[in-house]
């Protein structure tokens, strides 16, 4: 179970990819649709899938949510599915999130209190009632053994077990018929208590965060859950997934011809979408936490061209051109971070050490090929269709020899990085005629000196050890 504290610090404090507005729109949305539930038929409840790909925020975005919700008085339960989905039923484990959870952050009031108690007091009739299914599915997770096996095997034994089953069975599903109907009448009696209590607001929310990361058969069965328990007046649910990894999931219990985003469709009233992060908000917030703008030894080939803030809009140019996650993205700044601090080699030149980092951690199969010294043809060819090659960087034209006061030209961003890769391998980078004029001059300047932390073609191994090192 998902250890609850009650956080007092300021929601999106430090919204680095700039969710707070997302919240506050969600909110709006939800509780003025929430307003209107007795007018419009199907409002009662209300299910929303947050979907967003992995590594864009989803946890942050939730717990987050979470802490604004409860300063604003609704009830906020948050279940972490993939932490709990070693239980064999996942209705125990958010049974004890709604526990731990349901009057955090509410006034104390004795009436919310023992109301909540109740809810938890029918959610056990459920799991008592599920009980011959329940054991069943912890024999079937140790063993591998359907229902029908484990029967066999107990007659076997001198044990009439397939009978006993079967009218367990039985009863079984009647009694949860009739639990998870108590469970939803004391449930709303909880909202109705919320309701009266000039301190508390509805509607209650049931946060559900890591879905798609759990076993296919767990997630499945806590969709049904939500559909057919926690679909209660005045309670409504949030789903964070990457609805896409998660048809792929439930795919690979029914077939790869199933309709799994139809299928899924089934439990979601709503989806919405978490927006692209700001790469260059967050770059920026990376660095300036590190304070890696202010190392003098990082040399930034494109800085004529950008300005003395520009290194961050580069690395942000190249996170999106190479279409790293957000949390791809931390790790990266963080392997160079690692590398800055560790490093007794003078000057290091964050542009191309940033590419090689993006590489090994988000294409590590052009990494290779960089490692293999292999050619600017063969790691394009390997990053083909995996990368977006509309974003360009600034750059100078090749027949201006008054560089410095033209207007800079685009030059696609993987196309740079790639001559750079070239050039630097080049055994004459000096009559590297093809390159634009800032590209070619970067690469004769790295070529200078050992003091540049060079020779730059190998930053792989300091990538490498740093990266071993990283979360």
């Amino acid at each position: 179970m998902t250890e609850a504290k009650e956080n007092p610090g300021i929601p999106f404090e430090k919204d680095l990819l700039g969710r707070k507005a997302a919240a506050e729109f969600l909110t709006r949305y939800l509780v003025g649709r929430h307003r209107v539930a007795g007018s419009v038929p199907g409002n009662e409840s209300f299910v929303l899938n947050v979907n967003a790909e992995w590594g864009l925020g989803k946890t942050y975005f939730l717990t987050e949510w979470a802490k604004m919700l409860r300063n604003d008085g609704h009830p906020v339960v948050y279940f972490d599915a993939w932490s709990n989905d070693f239980s064999s039923n996942p209705f125990v484990s958010f049974l004890g999130e709604v526990e731990s959870q349901l009057t955090l952050g509410l006034p104390p009031k004795l009436n919310l209190a023992k109301t909540a108690k109740s809810v938890v007091s029918a959610g056990g009739r459920i799991i008592r009632a599920a009980a011959p299914s329940i054991a069943i599915a912890v024999v079937k997770n140790f063993t591998g053994l359907d229902g029908q096996k484990i029967a066999e095997i107990a007659t076997d034994a001198g044990l009439d077990a397939l009978k006993d089953i079967r009218r367990d069975l039985e009863e079984e599903h009647k009694d949860i018929r009739a639990a998870i109907t108590a469970f939803k009448s004391v449930f709303a009696d909880f909202a109705s208590a919320v309701d009266t209590d000039g301190d508390a607001n509805l509607p209650i929310f049931l946060f559900v965060d890591e879905l798609d990361r759990c076993r296919p058969t767990y997630a499945i069965e806590l969709l049904e859950n939500i559909k057919h328990v926690f679909r209660i007046p005045n309670v409504y649910t949030v789903v964070a997934t990457d609805s896409e990894q998660l048809a792929n999931s439930i795919k690979a219990i029914y077939g790869s011809e199933f309709d799994a985003r139809k299928y899924l469709r089934r439990f979601f009233d709503h989806e919405s979408r978490l927006d692209e992060p700001e790469f260059k908000r967050l770059v920026a917030a990376l660095l300036e936490v590190r304070r890696m703008n202010e190392d003098p030894r990082f040399i930034n080939p494109l800085k004529d061209l950008y300005g003395p803030d520009g290194t961050g809009e580069v690395i942000a140019l190249m996170a999106r051109a190479l279409k790293v996650t957000t949390r791809d993205l931390e790790r990266c700044i963080d392997i160079i971070d690692s590398i800055r601090i560790t490093s007794t080699r003078g000057q290091i030149e964050i542009i191309f050490l940033t590419f090689i980092t993006m590489l090994y951690v988000s294409h590590p199969r052009a990494f290779e090929l960089y490692v293999g010294n292999r050619t600017r043809n063969v790691l394009m060819k390997a990053l083909e269709g995996k990368v977006d090659v509309g974003i360009s960087f600034n750059e100078r034209e090749e027949t201006d020899p008054h560089y410095r006061g033209s207007r800079p030209i685009q030059a696609g961003v993987i196309e740079w990085l790639c001559r750079y890769v070239d050039g630097i391998w080049s055994s004459k980078p000096h009559d590297n005629r093809e390159n634009w004029i800032g590209l070619r001059l970067a690469i004769i300047d790295s070529m200078r000196t050992e003091s540049r932390f060079a020779p730059l073609r190998e930053y792989h191994k300091a990538v490498a050890l740093a990266g071993h090192y990283s979360a």
